[in-house]
């Protein structure tokens, strides 16, 4: 997969995690104290803007 491929699919997989947080009605905030992540990781994530990868 192409560079603008795998944006494409970083953006993809924020929107449905944001989509999923704000069903289940948590706000970025308490996702970020839930998983020790800091508030403009979960951000950075769900704006697809910031990879996921083994470990984080």
């Amino acid at each position: 997969m192409g560079r603008k491929g795998a944006a494409a699919r970083f953006r993809e997989l924020g929107s449905e995690l944001r989509k999923c947080r704000e069903q289940a009605g948590l706000s970025g905030q308490v996702v970020a104290e839930r998983t020790g992540w800091d508030k403009s990781k979960i951000s950075r994530v769900e704006s697809g803007h910031q990879q996921l990868t083994d470990g984080t």
